[in-house]
């Protein structure tokens, strides 16, 4: 019995694949997380934010990624 009805989440995830790839190599891990976890305890399917490639990102792209972060994080209060 799902306990966390009603809830919502989100999942921000880096990676370090090559940007072409970044959404098939993400594809797993996220439906690991979202349905077997998430949606299994209740809560309505995930949005996802998704970054990377981290190691090749500038520190400017960097900087934005975690701009966006903070930016949803006071949204979602």
């Amino acid at each position: 019995m799902p306990l966390l009805t009603d809830k919502t989440s989100r999942i921000i995830l880096t990676m370090d694949a090559p940007p072409q790839s970044l959404q098939d190599q993400a594809a797993s891990v996220i439906a690991q997380l979202d349905v077997f976890t998430l949606q299994l305890s209740g809560f309505q399917p995930s949005a996802v934010s998704l970054f990377g490639s981290v190691v090749a990102a500038s520190e400017s792209e960097k900087s934005a990624w975690v701009n966006e972060i903070k930016q949803l994080g006071r949204a979602a209060k």
